[in-house]
């Protein structure tokens, strides 16, 4: 059986100030501007820090905005950079040869106002210092969005589980390595679950499972989801066993489900290490009865996260994997520094029972 540590609190502050404002718009001073500046500076902005003054005229403003925009995604340690969108080498996500990605590799999905309807698999293996990163690029705070209504498939992928999911990390023939140090950023992945329908690598057309996910990582280690929105699927995000050293951060998950069913939920996984913190899970679908987080893995922490509904708001389980249930890390899960908001389901959740943990 898990044990939980718990420390009491109530914890409101869902961005902190913890990178070091050593470059004004690559916060965190690595070569990149991505998505851990973009948590930062907005925080900053939103607090009015003089850390967001990127103008030097003693306001933060539109014109600060303007300025972190302008630099938002300017990379310098990418090998290999594949720009998609409007007016770009690469129109859409089905263009981008995911079957040959090399590590050191950076796919940079530009916002457009249509969504993208298309899905694919990532299996890459790279490493800590040539990582995988698909980012999205926003345009006025909006999103980049990836559907999986009527989306089809690069015909050159060759995966399993293809209704299972919208974009999914591991588990393919080709490609066909095991995914590492992959990371997914600002994108809104939407719409895996029934009736919708999508184009799968051979040219048919399937119905999603009811337990597809926005995000299904079936296979890899050292996987990040940041700052997405993962919504209207049967699970927002899903994770196997066979995956280790994941991390959640920032994200938007809300909206998921399959009516009148309680096994799906927001979120559902089952890994060797995971890390939920600074993300905002919203309600479920109307009528559906699933979970909000559920987790059954080894070494789960749970931090600074605004939870809001399901079934169960937070659910942590015992695994059904004797790998994860005999790891060392298996013994103690650490949930601190919550929000927790518990919906009273006689009254038609309109009665609120508030907890912090």
């Amino acid at each position: 059986m898990k044990t939980m540590a718990v420390m009491l609190g109530t914890i409101l502050l869902m961005l902190t100030s913890g990178y070091a404002a050593i470059s004004p718009i690559d916060i965190d001073y690595d070569g990149d501007v991505d998505g851990a500046d973009l948590a930062q500076y907005a925080a900053d902005f939103s607090a009015a820090d003089p850390a967001a003054d990127l103008d030097s005229s003693g306001v933060v403003d539109g014109d600060d905005a303007n300025r972190f925009a302008t630099a938002f995604g300017n990379v310098e340690h990418f090998e290999h950079v594949y720009d998609v969108g409007p007016a770009m080498p690469y129109a859409d996500p089905s263009a981008v040869p995911w079957e040959s990605l090399a590590p050191g590799t950076l796919v940079r999905i530009h916002y457009r106002q249509a969504p993208y309807a298309h899905k694919w698999v990532i299996a890459v293996a790279g490493s800590a210092d040539r990582p995988v990163v698909v980012r999205g690029i926003p345009h006025e705070g909006m999103l980049p969005v990836i559907t999986g209504e009527n989306a089809t498939t690069r015909l050159q992928l060759d995966y399993w589980n293809e209704g299972r999911s919208v974009v999914k990390v591991g588990g393919a023939s080709h490609p066909s390595d095991l995914p590492t140090h992959i990371t997914i950023e600002n994108l809104e992945i939407r719409s895996a679950r029934p009736p919708y329908t999508f184009t799968d690598d051979g040219g048919n057309v399937q119905t999603y499972s009811d337990n597809a996910a926005a995000i299904h990582v079936e296979a890899g280690a050292h996987i990040t989801i940041r700052n997405c929105i993962l919504r209207d699927s049967g699970n927002g995000f899903f994770s196997t066993a066979q995956c280790a050293d994941l991390l959640l951060e920032g994200n938007h998950i809300y909206d998921n489900g399959i009516e009148n069913s309680i096994y799906q939920h927001n979120n559902y996984t089952e890994s060797l290490g995971i890390i939920f913190q600074y993300n905002h899970f919203g309600p479920l679908r109307a009528g559906c009865r699933g979970n909000n987080l559920k987790d059954r893995s080894a070494g789960t922490v749970v931090r600074y996260n605004w939870i809001e509904a399901g079934n169960r708001t937070l659910d942590l389980v015992d695994s059904d994997y004797d790998d994860l249930v005999d790891d060392p890390t298996y013994g103690e899960t650490f949930v601190y520094g919550n929000v927790l908001i518990k919906y009273d389901v006689k009254v038609d959740c309109r009665t609120l029972i508030r907890g912090a943990v």
